[in-house]
């Protein structure tokens, strides 16, 4: 049995919740916990810590304006 934080649905929710409070605006958690997470456990090429780097690019650069940090995190999607 696999412990709960390395679940993928766990790491998901993870993602989710970060990425919604950031856009609430609550800064209860990071944004980038999720991807960390997700590397963590999962590895650089899970197709899950993938979604993980686009979704973060897609909150920094549609709705942040760090057009820096959104453009590296879309090329190392892209590798």
């Amino acid at each position: 049995m696999q412990p709960l934080y390395s679940h993928p649905d766990t790491l998901r929710s993870i993602n989710n919740l970060a990425l919604y409070d950031d856009n609430q605006q609550g800064g209860m958690t990071r944004p980038s916990h999720g991807l960390e997470k997700h590397r963590a456990t999962l590895g650089n090429s899970d197709p899950d810590t993938l979604n993980s780097i686009n979704n973060l690019e897609v909150l920094y650069d549609n709705q942040q304006g760090r057009y820096d940090e959104a453009e590296q995190l879309y090329l190392e999607g892209l590798e």
